[in-house]
């Protein structure tokens, strides 16, 4: 049996000898430092003893929202009493033990939080005539006086420390407890408070950070005479407790009490838990939701996968699955084959460290080799190509990082060049889109690089830059948002997507017009000698184009070993020689050159409603120059990659799972029984099985170590104020933290630590959120479904709704 004393409580509540907390998600009671665990299967937050000691009530997470519970201090009698369907916090009991104060949205059509009450043993729940957004409330151990607080969190996370906007902490009283609301004003100033409470010796503590740093403060019930009860340290003093004498909190992962009678601080305060922290062991979470990236082998033979930071290469139907990650403290975030198919560049970070680009083997016939390249360059890579050509021996790759520049990158020299930024754009939306730069693509000849490029905050351009010269033009006029650029594997065209398509519809409600889809593919002239694409070709009579692309299929026995000719440009007049596809304009995506006669592209069904999450999936089509027309090959498709030699495509289906065809194939949808099926594995249906082949093994302990690391490193590059987080104050408090990290034993407590840290930048939108629970990655609600009817008026009164009379829905 594990037994730990260094521990991440939170949340601490006491009565006599008896101190409860929460530590591991779990509720736990200490008696003379010995714990033990009350709950199971609950995630448990704000605990609170009864006026008795007999019961706790706790707020507790189990099916998706947090909900009111109460529970024997032995451990009997766990009764649930709410079922709200929103968020409940427990904030107090009342006097005599009999009910139950929590804080709710409950009923509010703009979540509005406000105090509602609950019998302890169990019945409605009412609501506290007290306004919104109250979060605490204390009442007067010796008389009929109420103590309210309204915007009174925890000062070390809610809103950000050392706040003093327009939400910081208010104090009421009602000393008769008659209606008579008095604010006090102890803080001078507008510092911030929180975790008020009313003790024996007729004072108000509370915590306040007025001063710099969180620390436990009172003042008289009229909100004079302030006193500090605690010196200054480097962590804040956080969500306080009392029995009425002493109060108990939790500062720096270790919990504290100070006692009002004697004004003395005992601390920290040591217990010891029992048994076995299930989130701390190691476990195998399934690959397939835990996907970041992909690449497809150069002729579509293997595939490489980074799933939760670990990287893995093997046959896309067969064979054995390699991996490459050597230690739990090593983390990948991007993968792609090199046009040798034998080696593969991936990005790695180690715990604490930098980003840094690693080639690897995959015969072994060499060690993995880091290229320790100039991190202040490389930054945070966010999207990684590499060149498709193997001319001279001389293999280069292209990334987009952190900062929006698009850089080059010689992996045999490891010199490192900064080739153009990005000014314009989100900071960090997806893998290959930040920063103002995005569709990054090659050309087949690995001499120029294409890419679309922000040059205003509302237009998008599409630029070609030449590696030899590292010159850079811009190749169409700004717009609106052209994107996603691919060449023309014979070097003729460059094929891209622009938001050009000017097709106004009339709204069936209002008299105006919109446009809801204005993109369209086009394809840009390379040279000034190029036909015209779409020019329709003179032939015969009887001919059918079909005999010419089936005699052109792929054979592996005849392909070309010989690289391409760099492409030739001619960028006088480049700007005028853009046609657009025939077809009608709408919400495109990946647009890819299969071949020189055909082109994929995703086409991206409108949502039914306003609702973007029910956006139905995207089509893949083939659009053939020779037929111009397109053609759907699958009904379900959200992301598309071609190999190098443009023979197979690997698709990403709408439920995230991966699929390896012919390029081109047009293949079968499977219903819902056949999805189910095991056996739809494999080479007939395309389907990659991912679960059953690549195994994860993730050692939560060094998973928190590196989550916090990058949460740090996080801020440092992307904060909007680089002054705030390049100093030695950030550093600090990244090694202040950081030694919080080994105590905790769940992701939630991880969640806290980086909340702690974050709120030290003192800025608002900057949030941590804890990652989908098991239950939303089940696709179950977080919110579950209410009953509705159709209601009728009271013909009397007309003031009070009678029960459903018609119908329920």
């Amino acid at each position: 049996m594990c037994i730990r004393d260094r521990i991440y409580p939170r949340w601490p509540t006491i009565h006599d000898n008896k101190l409860a907390f929460v530590y591991d998600d779990h509720l736990w009671i200490a008696v003379d430092g010995e714990a033990c665990r009350l709950s199971s299967g609950l995630s448990v937050r704000h605990p609170h003893f009864s006026p008795d000691g007999s019961s706790l009530a706790f707020s507790a997470e189990q099916d998706g929202n947090e909900e009111v519970y109460r529970v024997s201090v032995d451990g009997t009698g766990l009764v649930r009493l709410t079922y709200t369907g929103a968020d409940c916090r427990v904030v107090c009991w009342s006097q005599d033990g009999t009910k139950v104060y929590l804080e709710s949205s409950w009923r509010s059509c703009v979540d509005e939080d406000r105090l509602w009450v609950v019998p302890a043993m169990g019945g409605a729940l009412e609501a506290v005539p007290w306004g919104i957004e109250a979060n605490a409330l204390s009442f007067e151990p010796s008389g009929a006086g109420v103590l309210l607080g309204r915007h009174c969190g925890d000062p070390a996370v809610t809103e950000w420390k050392r706040y003093r906007g327009g939400c910081t902490g208010a104090l009421w009283v009602d000393h008769h407890g008659d209606g008579g609301w008095a604010k006090l004003n102890p803080v001078p100033g507008r510092g911030n408070l929180g975790c008020p409470v009313w003790c024996k010796d007729d004072r108000i503590y509370f915590v306040s950070d007025y001063e710099g740093t969180g620390c436990l403060y009172s003042c008289d019930s009229d909100g004079n005479g302030i006193q500090r009860h605690t010196a200054p340290s480097d962590f804040y003093v956080r969500n306080l407790s009392t029995d009425g004498d002493r109060i108990v909190y939790h500062s720096g992962g270790e919990l504290y009490m100070y006692d009002t009678r004697t004004a003395t601080q005992t601390g920290p305060v040591i217990v010891r838990t029992r048994g076995v922290c299930i989130h701390r062991q190691p476990h195998s979470p399934s690959p397939s939701e835990h996907l970041a990236d992909w690449s497809l082998h150069p002729e579509g033979v293997a595939l490489g996968v980074v799933a939760r930071g670990q990287a893995f290469a093997a046959g896309v139907f067969d064979g054995p699955v390699l991996g490459f990650n050597d230690s739990a403290s090593t983390k990948h975030l991007l993968c792609a084959w090199l046009a040798d198919g034998n080696r593969m560049l991936m990005t790695q970070c180690e715990v604490n460290s930098e980003y840094d680009l690693v080639v690897h083997c995959m015969d072994g016939s060499r060690p993995p080799r880091a290229l320790n390249l100039d991190s202040e360059v490389l930054g945070r890579p966010h999207c990684l190509v590499v060149c498709p050509s193997k001319k001279n021996h001389k293999q280069l790759a292209v990334l987009v990082n952190h900062k929006g520049d698009l850089v080059l990158v010689d992996l045999e020299s490891e010199d490192i060049a900064v080739l153009d930024r990005g000014r314009h754009g989100a900071t960090v939306s997806s893998a290959c889109h930040t920063n103002g730069i995005s569709g990054v693509c090659w050309s087949g000849c690995g001499t120029w690089i294409a890419y679309g490029f922000k040059n205003t905050p509302t237009t998008s351009v599409i630029k070609v830059c030449d590696v030899r010269t590292h010159q850079v033009h811009t190749v169409t006029e700004a717009v609106l948002e052209d994107t996603d650029p691919c060449f023309d594997p014979e070097g003729r065209y460059l094929y891209f997507l622009s938001s050009r398509a000017f097709e106004p519809q009339p709204d069936h409600l209002h008299h105006s017009y919109s446009f809801p889809n204005a993109q369209r593919p086009f394809a840009l002239l390379l040279r000034k000698d190029v036909a015209d694409p779409f020019m329709p070709e003179l032939r015969p009579p009887g001919y059918d184009p079909e005999e010419d692309e089936d005699e052109d299929d792929f054979d592996s026995s005849e392909e070309e070993e010989d690289e391409p000719d760099p492409i030739e440009i001619h960028f006088d007049g480049i700007k005028d020689r853009v046609l657009g596809f025939d077809v009608p304009a709408g919400r495109y995506s990946c647009l890819r050159a299969m071949d020189g006669e055909s082109v994929l592209w995703l086409l991206e069904q409108p949502p039914a409603g306003v609702d973007e999450d029910e956006e139905e999936p995207g089509v893949l089509e083939k659009y053939s120059f020779c037929k111009r027309k397109a053609v759907t090959l699958l009904d379900d498709a959200s992301d598309l990659e071609l190999s190098m030699n443009r023979q197979v495509m690997l698709v990403q289906t709408s439920d995230d799972r991966l699929r390896v065809l012919k390029a081109g194939q047009e293949a079968g949808d499977e219903s819902e029984d056949d999805q189910e099926d095991e056996e739809e594995f494999g080479r007939e249906s395309g389907y990659i099985d991912l679960d059953g082949r690549i195994t994860l093994h993730v050692d939560p302990v060094a998973e928190w170590e590196y989550v916090y690391g990058e949460a740090w490193t996080s801020m440092r590059d992307l904060f909007h104020d680089p002054a705030a987080v390049c100093g030695e104050h950030w550093e600090r408090c990244r090694r202040k933290y950081l030694g919080l990290v080994p105590r905790i034993a769940c992701r939630s407590e991880l969640s806290d630590v980086i909340s702690e840290l974050v709120a030290e930048l003192g800025t608002s939108h900057a949030f941590v959120e804890d990652p989908e629970t098991e239950q939303e990655l089940q696709g179950k609600p977080k919110v579950p479904s209410r009953i509705g009817g159709e209601f009728s008026w009271d013909p009397v009164s007309y003031t009070h709704l009678t029960l459903p009379t018609k119908r329920i829905v």
